[in-house]
């Protein structure tokens, strides 16, 4: 835009240029007319007529001084204006994950199953494997210490405890979670949809696999329990009854900070509560196109059931860095932001 704008200033400028000198020619032009008539006349007539003819002379100068100060003055301003709206919108593009499209570059990255992407989390699980393997004796010790009864657990249990609940039984194998996983350097880590493969007592690690269904390779991460939340159960399938149920769990108020799945994605967002679904009417969620496998109503509900607040909960919530806009959210699909830990 900055380089359309200055072509256009340099053409005013050069038509300016050209004018004043058309007219500096027929001033010439006429100020030897006027001397030739000069020298047939003399006296007094003459002398007077001199002066008139060095006023307009003087008047057009003027005209023509002014035209171009006014001329480089508006150049000067137009390229001062493009100049700020230019780093205006690189400022603003830096600062903004997505584009106006509502879908940031990760975002757009996961809905196509970018392949970059997925060589990334390739080598950040094998860094995880790595750093497992170091901190192994100490995440048994932990696990001794916590699980029922004192002793060991089996490296493929089901009872394991589990800090994402406060304890009791662990997330089961094909529940739907979030987990935090590590991107690329710029991008720094970010909440994913992914699927519960295992739990690993002896360890005290969840192997979960990314749910990006469109992705062409689907990664899988070896996570500790804090960094898997469970969200839901798969669509079609019958609720579980564990500690994390949060249709148990008071309705967060106005103002509190969570995670949401953003629209159309399998990634969960930073945002914040604008309506809770007590006093939400909205019925259904703008969750367009929806992810396939993922229930946009309560895994317990009836199938063929006519959506109503009482029985598809909906929270009304304002993603970060989204221009203000709010969103309609399944209650299920969204989950209070967890206390910052290393």
């Amino acid at each position: 835009m900055s380089s359309s704008s200055s072509s256009s200033s340099s053409s005013r400028l050069g038509q300016a240029a050209a004018t004043t000198q058309n007219l500096v020619q027929q001033l010439a032009a006429v100020e030897r007319a006027r001397r030739e008539q000069r020298a047939a006349q003399g006296g007094a007539a003459k002398a007077q007529l001199a002066r008139q003819e060095q006023r307009a002379a003087d008047a057009a100068l003027d005209m023509v001084d002014r035209m171009l100060a006014q001329l480089a003055a508006d150049a000067s301003a137009s390229a001062a204006a493009d100049h700020d709206s230019s780093d205006f919108e690189d400022r603003h593009a830096a600062k903004r994950r997505r584009p106006e499209a509502h879908h940031s570059a990760s975002r757009d990255d996961r809905h196509r199953g970018s392949e970059p992407r997925s060589r990334d989390r390739g080598r950040d699980r094998e860094r995880d494997r790595e750093r497992d393997r170091d901190h192994r004796p100490r995440d048994r010790s932990r696990d001794r210490r916590g699980a029922p009864g004192g002793g060991s657990t089996a490296a493929s249990s089901s009872t394991a405890s589990n800090s994402n609940g406060g304890g009791g039984a662990a997330i089961a194998r094909g529940s739907l979670v979030a987990a935090r996983v590590a991107q690329a350097a710029e991008q720094g880590d970010e909440w994913i949809l992914a699927t519960v493969l295992s739990y690993s007592g002896e360890r005290g690690r969840y192997t979960v696999q990314d749910y990006d269904l469109d992705s062409a390779s689907r990664p899988t991460y070896v996570l500790p329990p804090r960094l898997v939340l469970y969200v839901t159960e798969p669509a079609g399938r019958a609720r579980r009854a564990t500690p994390w149920d949060r249709a148990a769990r008071p309705e967060l108020p106005r103002g509190t900070r969570v995670l949401a799945l953003y629209p159309g994605t399998t990634v969960f967002y930073e945002c914040s509560v604008v309506v809770p679904p007590a006093l939400n009417a909205a019925l259904v969620g703008v969750l367009l196109p929806p992810v396939p496998g993922v229930p946009m109503g309560p895994p317990d509900a009836a199938d063929g059931a006519p959506p109503h607040p009482a029985a598809n909960p909906m929270y009304r919530v304002q993603f970060d860095d989204d221009g203000g806009r709010e969103v309609n959210v399944p209650a299920h699909l969204v989950i209070p932001l967890p206390r910052a830990r290393d």
